[in-house]
């Protein structure tokens, strides 16, 4: 009888496998903040070197915000049995929430940040800035991370990763960094008002009612293999970040301004559902989704890139680090779905990307 092989030695991948299958909550705060913040520029992994304090406060926040906002999304669509449509809804209200009650970016007419979206101001709302970076958060911030920790961590799909003990605190969490930052931006750089306030929480108490409404299959694929190949779907998943670059400047041009569901949402719709879903499949798609996926957080690879140039000789190495660990994520999902050991399944029914 043959002897056993010899076991191999356990690789850097499937340590880091290994762990973050035991705290997907871990994984999770990689992909959010990682890919809203740190992939795009937006926070800089610079800080690491040119202020550690400072890196670690911005972290902490980030993390308290981005990865307890979209954990408590995550929950609501497991515990709700909600579909990919109602996400995005919620990823509406997450980012108003975020821009909106805390940085206050929705509403601030000095903010040098949604300058010169300001332009498109009307009723105490920057609605320029606001038709762009609402869908980018409800897209980069929980749609795509969501769908990402499922194909990383397969076994947890469907499943609640919190326990209800564990929830609680993690909605105090949330709540509280979004309640020390807009006390803090409320106090020392722009108060909203009153009424303004009302409407952001009135539109955040709507979105989540819609989420519950909507149908959990309303962006369910077809049962069949996808009718487009990954290069395809990848320049398509490309496009979406485009879009939202030019909606802000198209909203300040009319006055008063067209608001957010009348100018981007409907974009984005045409580009995902009428040219990029139909061309998607629950048969053997997985690999496809991901090519999607990949497309659509390619253009942040290339701002980060554009920011470590700013940065410098200092900045560049770090985000070059940062972007080669997103790139060799998302190929090692790519491969892994693309030549799948285990036989061919259909994705479950609900939502257009589970």
């Amino acid at each position: 009888m043959a002897p056993f092989p010899p076991p191999t030695a356990p690789t850097v991948w499937s340590r880091l496998k290994a762990g973050v299958r035991r705290h997907p909550v871990l994984c999770l705060m990689f992909l959010t903040p990682g890919i809203p913040e740190y992939l795009s520029g937006s926070s800089s992994p610079v800080g690491l070197v040119a202020s550690p304090p400072g890196f670690a406060l911005f972290l902490a926040l980030n993390v308290g915000m981005y990865t307890g906002g979209v954990l408590l999304i995550r929950e609501a669509k497991v515990r709700w049995r909600l579909g990919w449509a109602s996400v995005l809804a919620l990823g509406l209200a997450y980012g108003i929430a975020e821009e909106g009650l805390a940085l206050t970016t929705l509403f601030d007419p000095n903010n040098s940040q949604v300058s010169p979206s300001t332009a498109g101001a009307w009723g105490g709302v920057n609605w320029g800035w606001s038709s762009g970076i609402l869908p980018f958060h409800a897209v980069f911030s929980v749609a795509v991370p969501l769908f990402l920790l499922d194909q990383a961590l397969p076994e947890i799909r469907g499943r609640s990763i919190l326990t209800d003990r564990e929830l609680v605190p993690t909605a105090v969490a949330y709540l509280a960094t979004i309640g020390a930052l807009g006390f803090a931006f409320a106090s020392h750089i722009y108060w909203m008002g009153t009424p303004v306030l009302l409407g952001a929480l009135v539109a955040i108490a709507g979105l989540v009612l819609l989420a519950r409404r909507l149908p959990p299959d309303l962006l369910r694929l077809p049962d069949r293999r996808p009718t487009a190949g990954p290069r395809a779907l990848f320049l398509g998943g490309a496009t979406i970040f485009p879009i939202l670059l030019l909606g802000p400047g198209l909203a300040s041009t009319v006055h008063p301004p067209i608001p957010l569901l009348v100018l981007v949402a409907p974009a984005l719709w045409t580009v995902y559902a009428a040219i990029l879903l139909p061309h998607l499949g629950r048969v053997d798609g997985e690999a496809a989704r991901i090519a999607l996926a990949a497309g659509i957080v390619s253009p942040l690879v290339v701002s980060g890139e554009f920011v470590g140039l700013v940065k410098g000789a200092v900045g560049l190495p770090l985000v070059v680090l940062v972007d080669a660990l997103a790139l060799l994520f998302l190929w090692r999902l790519y491969q892994g779905a693309a030549h799948p050991s285990a036989p061919v399944r259909l994705a479950p029914p609900a939502g257009a990307l589970a």
